[in-house]
């Protein structure tokens, strides 16, 4: 293998965690001493990944907000944001006419208006938040558009979603939450990228995923293994399983 890449939340930071542990750290650090890059999936923005991994930022790949940007030693290999007049068209439209929070992801920070403080102390996890007066005052390419409602958030987008979901892809999407790439955007896209800049064969590529927003990423992989607590619909995307991510890349790449 030369290019391994993990999704973070719930595969390589556990339940609570906020940094990863020194294992994970020690597993980089042999990865890189062998010539094995490796990447960080996650939607989380640029800037949270950095905290997370903070004692190995010099030495992996970051694949920020859902696919939509790369970084590697600080320097932007590839973005793919969303049309800066069409993604604020869709804010104001979920802002000002339903119930549902908006949240836009740039690299560096996580951007916010509030309507309700409960929504606010949620949203603080994500790192780098910043709350904004209007959207189009954000001076970063929109990477990602994130709409919650803590009832149900497609009740507040059913008139709106069937118009606006042609125009984006949705990574993700639960009882709350609906996440907006631009069309045709995720960790996959990332990765393809990533195996044409660094000349990497896709069968000397190795992932790890759980969830819907690694569909793509788990799908496009020859050796992709899922965790084990994943939704079925999300395994049957993978002949393989593991309980310990860590372990499995041990064996895998860095066994004598």
């Amino acid at each position: 293998m030369k290019l391994v890449v993990s999704d973070v939340d719930g595969t390589l930071l556990r339940a609570k965690e906020q940094i990863v542990s020194q294992t994970v750290i020690a597993m980089i650090k042999e990865l890189t001493k062998k010539g094995i890059l490796f990447a960080a999936a996650s939607g989380r923005c640029y800037s949270d990944l950095v905290r997370i991994f903070q004692e190995v930022k010099e030495e992996i790949l970051f694949i920020a907000s859902d696919g939509a940007v790369v970084v590697y030693k600080g320097t932007v290999l590839c973005c793919f944001p969303i049309d800066h007049a069409l993604g604020f068209e869709f804010l104001k439209d979920i802002y000002q006419y339903t119930k549902a929070e908006v949240v836009l992801y740039g690299k560096e920070r996580t951007y916010i208006i509030p309507k309700e403080q409960e929504f606010r102390e949620i949203i603080s996890r994500l790192g780098e938040v910043q709350v904004v007066s209007c959207m189009n005052r954000v001076q970063e390419e929109y990477l990602k558009i994130a709409c919650y409602y803590k009832e149900n958030i497609e009740t507040q987008l059913k008139e709106y979603l069937p118009y606006w979901k042609e125009k984006f892809h949705i990574p993700y999407c639960s009882r709350e939450w609906i996440e907006f790439t631009a069309c045709g955007v995720h960790k996959a896209t990332a990765v393809e990228k990533i195996l044409e800049l660094f000349h990497i064969k896709k069968e000397e590529l190795l992932v790890f995923g759980d969830n819907e927003n690694d569909r793509e990423l788990l799908s496009f992989a020859e050796f992709a293994y899922v965790m084990k607590k994943a939704k079925a619909e999300i395994k049957q995307l993978c002949a393989y399983e593991t309980e310990d991510v860590v372990e499995t890349i041990r064996y895998l790449c860095l066994k004598e």
